[in-house]
């Protein structure tokens, strides 16, 4: 159980929050009262544990409980509201203040064999979120990992019945993924 809030992050349309447990440990928490929905969830959810289970350096996800102990101090009414309507169980990841952000260029240029891998998990999972703008990669202790995977139509389309595998925007934005044209963010 989370201890005390410590910050939000203003990137991305879920307003993720950072904790801290008691036992000093810090997650990353995207909020169930936000904007992404239960389909993010479950490609968060099932994308972080499939690739830690093949080997893969994605963020690997938890769940974590978020109540009214949660010491919140002082912060912007809308992120206050936001905490409040996501009282319960919330997908937590952990997180590492040193890791800092990685280019594609970067990326393919040290851990080329590690980028096409995550290239071909993104393409399996019809993962859309990895642009050029939001690349989704951190690097950390000398490695790169991977993390961000809501907008990912397998199993969207699996559980709406829908084969999201011929869609034009899929396809356009698994091409202009920049893990497999590295190049693009010159």
């Amino acid at each position: 159980i989370p201890h005390k809030f410590i910050n939000f992050l203003t990137t991305g349309s879920s307003t993720p929050i950072v904790v801290q447990s008691g036992s000093g440990q810090k997650y990353l928490v995207k909020l169930k009262g936000g904007q992404s929905g239960s389909f993010s969830y479950l490609n968060e959810w099932v994308a972080g544990r499939l690739g830690a289970a093949i080997g893969l350096p994605v963020s690997v996800p938890e769940t974590i409980l978020i109540d009214e102990h949660l010491e919140i101090g002082s912060i912007h009414e809308e992120v206050k509201d936001l905490i409040h309507k996501s009282f319960g169980l919330n997908l937590a990841f952990p997180f590492f203040e040193e890791a800092v952000p990685c280019t594609p260029r970067t990326a393919h240029d040290v851990y080329q064999k590690v980028v096409q891998q995550l290239y071909v998990f993104d393409v399996f999972l019809l993962n859309t979120d990895r642009t050029i703008k939001n690349p989704n990669l951190l690097e950390r202790a000398g490695g790169v990992f991977s993390f961000d995977y809501e907008t990912s139509f397998l199993l969207t389309g699996a559980v709406l019945g829908k084969d999201f595998s011929r869609s034009d925007f899929a396809l356009k934005a698994l091409r202009e993924n920049p893990l497999y044209r590295p190049h693009l963010d010159a």
